[in-house]
């Protein structure tokens, strides 16, 4: 009976975080930021200069939905342009494949920095930047590149000595970079939430903490690697590798706790402490995913 009534508990528990989890998220979400199609990272640029930006399109025929999210720099309006050498410039301006200025503005920009591009990404359209030094009338352009997906960071050295710019694709490298902080923070959560609840079991003896620490350590490291690389597969079968890792858990436990533990309270430990640490991971790392939505 009170084992039933411990398990209603928890059940009740269980569904009420995902209610408020899904309730707060979908609040979120729908008064969230806009994506834009594409980030342009502009790197090592020469220090006290501004440069300016000028998206360049094969096929300007198409109607932008920019949103000014994402930018970074200054845009820059048609009184300020004209105060620039920039419309003369673009005027003389022959692009080497018959590129045209999208209709998407012109950004100001002063030394490292990215902006976000609202542009069709469904037509097999190709675009390039021209990057323009307006105190000297120096300019460069990057190699033409197409989009394939939503969200893309790309990334341009303009140091980079060559006719056109490389443009490369550095979405892993920055998604790494700004989860791996989460990613250590979760896991440290985790294996201590795991160790308390051990105590609240009554699991005091050595042997067992042990293994509780080095089990979740393993196990925890899997699962947020699997956040790291394989993120949408985590998220779609999370119910199902939850379930294998409470299972395996609990083998391990009934192999190395004391003899005289009941099956019964190691498996409760087992589910309670995996359930628990499992959702409050998944709340932490839903919040962390909405800030480094606010972030661009």
């Amino acid at each position: 009976m009170v084992t039933e009534r411990r398990t209603g508990r928890w059940q009740a528990f269980i569904l009420a975080l995902l209610v408020t989890v899904i309730a707060v998220g979908n609040v979120v979400l729908a008064n969230g930021l806009p994506t834009p199609t594409f980030y342009m990272e502009f790197n090592n640029a020469p220090e006290g200069r501004p440069y300016y930006v000028i998206l360049l399109t094969a096929d300007p025929e198409y109607v932008v939905d920019f949103d000014n999210v994402g930018v970074h720099g200054t845009i820059v309006g048609e009184e300020r342009l004209r105060e620039t050498s920039i419309p003369a410039f673009l005027e003389e301006y022959k692009d080497p494949d018959g590129f045209q200025v999208s209709p998407n503005p012109i950004i100001m920009c002063e030394g490292d920095t990215y902006n976000g591009y609202f542009v069709p990404f469904y037509n097999g359209n190709t675009y390039r930047f021209i990057i323009y030094w307006d105190d000297t009338g120096e300019y460069k352009i990057t190699e033409v590149f197409s989009l394939s997906d939503y969200n893309t960071r790309y990334g341009v050295d303009l140091n980079e000595d060559s006719d056109e710019l490389s443009v490369k694709d550095v979405s892993d490298r920055y998604w790494l970079s700004k989860t791996y902080p989460g990613t250590i923070f979760r896991l440290i959560f985790t294996v201590v939430g795991e160790f308390i609840i051990a105590l609240f079991f009554g699991l005091f003896k050595k042997k067992e903490l042990l293994t509780v620490l080095v089990t979740n350590l393993i196990s925890n490291l899997i699962a947020q690697a699997m956040i790291l690389f394989m993120v949408s597969i985590y998220i779609a079968a999370f119910l199902i590798i939850e379930a294998l890792v409470i299972v395996v858990e609990y083998l391990v436990y009934r192999k190395f706790f004391d003899k005289g533990r009941s099956n019964g309270r190691i498996w409760a430990y087992s589910i309670v402490a995996n359930i628990v640490t499992a959702l409050s991971s998944f709340v932490i790392f839903f919040f962390q995913m909405i800030m480094l939505g606010y972030e661009r």
